[in-house]
């Protein structure tokens, strides 16, 4: 599946960018909302993903959606060597309750530099 909105779409702001760089274990790029954490921040709303290649090489990856049991993906990207991709769901938002996170797994394959992942919140981020 892949995504086609633009990041930045509506009142989001982006979060801090993390670095994929493993075909073998996947990169948590939206951490999961402790549990001891306030009731009103027990969701977290991601508008989407921008997924920025600054390698010399086509990157291709999965998006899974992980509730720290089971990894379901949730998008699938590719893209090109010095582009960025903005990937959004067909949702509004995905809403991450506590203990669910999101995390970005490469392809099998060469991987030297790997991609840049930054999440764009929604308003309650």
């Amino acid at each position: 599946m892949h995504g086609g909105g633009a990041s930045g779409i509506g009142a989001t702001r982006p979060g801090s960018p993390v670095d994929v760089t493993s075909s073998v274990t996947p990169t948590t790029v939206v951490p999961s909302i402790s549990v001891g954490t306030k009731k009103f921040y027990r969701t977290r709303h991601v508008a989407g993903l921008a997924i920025h290649n600054p390698d010399t090489i086509t990157h291709a990856g999965d998006i899974q959606s992980y509730n720290g049991t089971t990894a379901t993906v949730i998008g699938h990207f590719e893209i090109l060597v010095n582009e960025t991709f903005f990937w959004r769901r067909d949702d509004p938002n995905i809403t991450l309750a506590q203990g669910e996170s999101i995390r970005v797994l490469l392809d099998v394959g060469s991987v030297s530099t790997g991609v840049t992942v930054t999440p764009d919140f929604g308003d309650d981020a």
